[in-house]
């Protein structure tokens, strides 16, 4: 049953700092001191804090499962981890956060500091849009992700996602980069994955190879995309390239391996 927007607000402030955490004018008189109320209000969020740190180190112990490391944390990463993560509290971000630190925990340095800043600042919609946003992309060969030009990729997700393209968004908040390469008809054995797909520019006879845009992941954003768990979607790939050659004049072929 819907309350009235004061009762919505200390509820919410009691889930956060505490019933005995806070007094606001109006209550009944009490003995408690503001002392007291600091005392209560900081044992509160510290012990909500424990409870996501102790979550999340869960999460991120069974993903590693029996797997060994042979490098030593680093110890300003943690702590800088610890005291970024303390605050996650939604289930699908801690899971987030635990298969960062796996990661981390298997490769050692692979995740730079910024990236868990960028991670902290992160909303739980951008974090969803993120991941459902990475069964777009494809990779080089180096494992560089990467999205073809937004005006081709577009109407492919809007037939598996009903939803806003985010990439002017992601952009803006530092995931992607702000410019945008080309990958040419003339660049004849380039490979691109697709997941476990592979394809690679086929050799043509036309005067003009054709052309067709790409924009990359930001450093940030590649390692972050590391901790996604997403599925293919089936039939993406193989429209996405029919139209990169129909509209483009670029042909990418699938390989057997």
């Amino acid at each position: 049953m819907t309350g009235s927007a004061t009762e919505t607000l200390l509820a919410a402030a009691h889930g956060v700092v505490g019933e005995k955490g806070f007094r606001v004018s109006g209550d009944p008189a009490s003995l408690d001191s503001p002392e007291s109320r600091i005392v209560a209000r900081t044992a509160h969020r510290e012990a909500r804090r424990q409870r996501n740190i102790e979550r999340i180190l869960e999460l991120a112990m069974a993903e590693l499962g029996e797997a060994e490391a042979d490098l030593p944390l680093r110890r300003d990463w943690l702590d800088l981890f610890f005291r970024l993560a303390q605050d996650v509290g939604e289930a699908d971000s801690q899971a987030f956060w635990a298969r960062v630190l796996a990661k981390e925990t298997s490769a050692p340095g692979f995740y730079a500091r910024r990236s868990l800043v960028a991670l902290s600042w992160m909303d739980e919609w951008e974090l969803a849009g993120f991941s459902e946003y990475c069964a777009f992309v494809f990779t080089f060969e180096s494992g560089w992700r990467f999205l073809f030009d937004e005006s081709l990729t577009r109407p492919e997700m809007w037939s598996y996602v009903r939803g806003n393209d985010l990439t002017q968004h992601f952009i803006g908040i530092g995931l992607l980069a702000p410019e945008s390469g080309v990958l040419t008809g003339a660049s004849r054995g380039l490979r691109v994955r697709y997941f476990d797909r592979v394809y690679e520019i086929a050799g043509t006879e036309a005067e003009n190879p054709g052309s067709v845009g790409y924009r990359r992941f930001s450093p940030v954003g590649q390692q972050l995309a590391a901790a996604v768990q997403v599925k293919p979607f089936n039939g993406y790939a193989r429209n996405l390239i029919k139209r990169v050659k129909e509209e483009c004049g670029v042909a990418l072929e699938a390989v057997e391996l």
